[in-house]
């Protein structure tokens, strides 16, 4: 599906100057428009997604039809080298939620990824993100915290459009004309809730359970009224980007989030539960507070626990809990990154210490939710040896050593526990 020629990629720009890329669907409708010389082109005529809009070829802006909105478009072309031609994008995953690195950081992964160069990409030194990617561990790194992501190069459904004989942009020249205001990307962009998103519809019976987890307000603060929607990007005020996708009567239907009260609009809501799991659970994009139930993809295994009489440094007033994980090599399911391959479960059983005190038995207690919910593991690439395909940990951090931590795998370590209690809350598994 790779292009050996240079392709077009068409880009809105966003309200923080970043610029994201329409899909490789929607920027072939309009490099046709362009090629003919329209003066404009209606997005509905590409994807009923944006039946809003229009863009405006002679000034270069995409205007939203009822609300009179603009914001400026650009076409950018990409050398054959770049993931865009390749069909491929980069992404990095927040909790379950996959979001697209712009061009250029994209084009830096690709240069080190097509030379084979699994080594370390100081994204740091060539843009104003604090931020390192280890290509061997599939990694992001925060070079100021420490905090990592996992990192993946996934396969575009189709391919930009092909161009030749034209001047290719340079790097640096996408690069100036992007801000990066801010460090942290819009959530979702690959998941299908950006102006590029997917095409794909979801069932019927995928939009109701993420009611429970919102209310229907009425807001009058003007102020507040001008705040964006952080799922579509308009206003709350004016109607939702994806009214089309519901009835006209909840275009302009505004909800809070019960537990953390942020607030977006319904049908923009409606449309992160059926691009996201639908498993019954919402995260929400602002601060990415869990509402309701989520279920991981872990693969089937066993927990078993035991107690011991040694105690842990840092704990000489209490015995041990032994925790036991054990699961097996099989094949992927439908839940799991690449279904119908082979997955391989390296190094179970797995063992994690804990105090035997108040506080340990209350971290027990909330790991045996998370493993019930399937959150303890998951099915990536291993930081440590680079492999794919392989059950990893998920985000909630274990002592798998008795004593020394010097690789924070040990004790003592007196913020464990109040670590890793905010890692489970992070999965909405809170004690209650």
């Amino acid at each position: 599906m790779a292009s050996s020629s240079p392709v077009a990629v068409w880009e809105w720009e966003d309200d923080g100057n970043l610029w994201i890329s329409y899909d490789p669907f929607v920027s072939t409708g309009l490099e046709r428009a362009k090629q003919k010389r329209a003066a404009k082109i209606r997005l509905k005529d590409l994807t009923a997604e944006l039946s809003r809009y229009v863009v405006d070829f002679t000034t270069m802006k995409q205007i939203r039809e009822d609300t009179g909105r603009e914001r400026n478009v650009r076409r950018v072309v990409f050398p054959a080298t770049s993931p865009a031609a390749r069909a491929v994008i980069w992404e990095w995953e927040d909790r379950g939620l996959w979001s697209a690195y712009d061009n250029v950081v994209g084009q830096l992964l690709e240069d080190h990824y097509s030379r084979n160069a699994f080594s370390v990409v100081p994204l740091h030194r060539h843009t104003p993100l604090p931020y390192e990617v280890d290509l061997s561990a599939w990694r992001q790194k925060n070079v100021v915290t420490g905090f990592s992501r996992t990192v993946r190069r996934r396969p575009l459904s189709c391919t930009y459009p092909q161009v030749s004989a034209e001047t290719v942009t340079s790097r640096k020249q996408v690069a100036s004309a992007s801000s990066y205001k801010g460090t942290k990307a819009k959530v979702s962009k690959s998941s299908g809730l950006s102006g590029a998103g997917s095409r794909d519809s979801s069932s019927e019976s995928a939009k109701y359970p993420w009611l429970a987890h919102c209310t229907a307000r009425v807001i009058t603060d003007p102020k507040e009224r001008k705040e964006e929607c952080l799922i579509c990007y308009e206003h709350l005020e004016d109607a939702s980007a994806y009214s089309d996708a519901g009835s006209p009567r909840d275009s302009s239907t505004v909800v809070s989030m019960n537990m953390c009260k942020h607030t977006f609009h319904k049908l923009c809501l409606r449309r992160l539960y059926e691009h996201g799991t639908k498993s019954g659970f919402l995260q929400c994009p602002t601060c990415k507070t869990i509402h309701g139930v989520k279920i991981g993809n872990q693969p089937p295994g066993q927990m078993q626990v035991n107690l011991l009489h040694n105690p842990l440094p840092g704990y000489s007033n209490c015995g041990t809990i032994q925790i036991s994980y054990n699961i097996k090599s099989g094949v992927q399911g439908p839940e799991h990154p690449e279904p119908g391959k082979r997955y391989t479960a390296n190094g179970f059983p797995r063992i994690a210490y804990l105090p035997n005190n108040a506080d340990g038995q209350k971290v027990l207690k909330l790991l045996k939710i998370a493993w019930e919910r399937k959150l303890i593991f998951t099915i990536g690439s291993s930081s440590t040896t680079g492999e794919r395909n392989t059950v990893v940990w998920n985000d909630i951090h274990h002592k798998t050593e008795l004593s020394g931590n010097s690789n924070g795998h040990g004790y003592p370590d007196p913020n464990y526990i109040s670590n890793v209690l905010q890692e489970l809350a992070a999965h909405g598994i809170i004690d209650s």
